[in-house]
């Protein structure tokens, strides 16, 4: 690996680390995951709270319409583990969680 992605013995690949990042600020952590509570306890939450199983919904073409699946677990598991550097960023797969839906269901459903 290239020493910028080393830690402090960078002869030592097992533990190389990658650069710093900045990550979101605490207030921001906190508000995130208030709203994705929020929006996992509203009455059609659950629904969003998993990833897609096409298998178990009977829905086999389900990835030849959803490029990029989004859920909100996985948006949940992203957020603690520190994947997001921005409310931005959050907010992109929290959208995309509802616009593959939208795209994928007929309207009215």
């Amino acid at each position: 690996l290239p020493s910028e992605f080393c830690g402090a013995d960078a002869a030592d690949p097992s533990i190389a680390m990658p650069p710093a990042t900045i990550a979101m600020a605490p207030a921001e952590l906190v508000f995130c995951g208030d709203f994705l509570t929020v929006m996992l306890a509203q009455k059609c939450g659950y629904i969003f709270a998993l990833p897609v199983d096409p298998v178990e919904l009977g829905i086999p073409e389900y990835f030849d319409h959803i490029k990029e699946p989004m859920d909100l677990g996985t948006v949940r598991k992203k957020l603690v583990g520190g994947l997001y550097l921005s409310v931005d960023q959050f907010c992109s797969d929290v959208n995309l969680t509802f616009d593959n839906a939208m795209e994928y269901n007929e309207e009215g459903t």
